[in-house]
């Protein structure tokens, strides 16, 4: 296969990519934002303790460090 074809199709596969790996992202920013805001009130709703909150976010976001 030719490097000038390779390169084009790659090309062509990124552009069609980025722009869903971007708006992911995005998603992913803003979701990561809310879950605090909207801890303020689901832990006094749902009776959850501060460890019980911090877990399923932990999990949640699945990041370490």
């Amino acid at each position: 296969m030719p490097q000038a074809f390779e390169t084009a199709v790659i090309k062509k596969i990124a552009w069609c990519i980025l722009p869903l790996i971007l708006v992911a992202y995005c998603i992913a920013y803003v979701d990561r934002a809310n879950i605090a805001v909207a801890a303020l009130t689901m832990n006094k709703d749902l009776s959850f303790s501060t460890f019980t909150y911090g877990l399923g976010a932990g999990i949640f976001l699945g990041r370490v460090g």
